[in-house]
């Protein structure tokens, strides 16, 4: 069983919830559908063999709502305290597992993880919350953090050589 939630327009009352819950439930592989009226967002679990997105969407507009095609975000995190490929592999089993993850990827030797995930499930802390769980530490990547991390750099570099060599044009001979 997989899970899904989907936003859904056109509702403004309990009785349009409840035509989008009754619709949605009777598509091919839907188990189970509860209408959030408040938050506008339908959530499923259906049989992946069995279940199409298109058929839902199709339902639910010959109902008079509209599902709206969900976007795909994605985001990088520095991730800290990995040593060796298992446990980039850890980490990105945790990520992965998640609801709304649609892939984890993490590179061992940037200490990297990239997450394509669908924002109406899940949010960049909860990502943390599991790669912090699994006992890693892990940091949403954002303008800010690169700079510190750049000036954690330029400071580990060796003072005046190291400003030198950063300051000197480049020339050819």
């Amino acid at each position: 069983m997989a899970k899904k939630t989907l936003l859904v327009e056109g509702m403004s009352c309990a009785a349009c919830s409840q035509t989008v819950e009754k619709t949605a439930g009777k598509v091919p592989g839907v188990t189970h559908a509860a209408v959030n009226l408040a938050t506008e967002k339908l959530n499923i679990e259906y049989d992946e063999s069995t279940f199409s997105l298109d058929e839902l969407q199709q339902a639910v507009g010959d109902s008079g709502y509209q599902v709206v095609p969900q976007e795909s975000a994605a985001q990088t995190f520095a991730v800290e305290g990995m040593t060796c490929a298992s446990c980039a592999q850890t980490v990105e089993k945790a990520a992965a597992k998640l609801n709304g993850v649609e892939e984890a990827s993490v590179n061992l030797a940037t200490e990297k993880m990239t997450i394509t995930y669908n924002p109406l499930e899940v949010a960049p802390y909860n990502i943390t919350a599991a790669v912090e769980a699994a006992g890693y530490g892990a940091v949403l990547e954002t303008a800010s953090t690169m700079r510190r991390l750049w000036h954690k750099l330029i400071s580990a570099l060796p003072s005046v050589p190291g400003q030198m060599w950063l300051s000197s044009p480049q020339t050819s001979f």
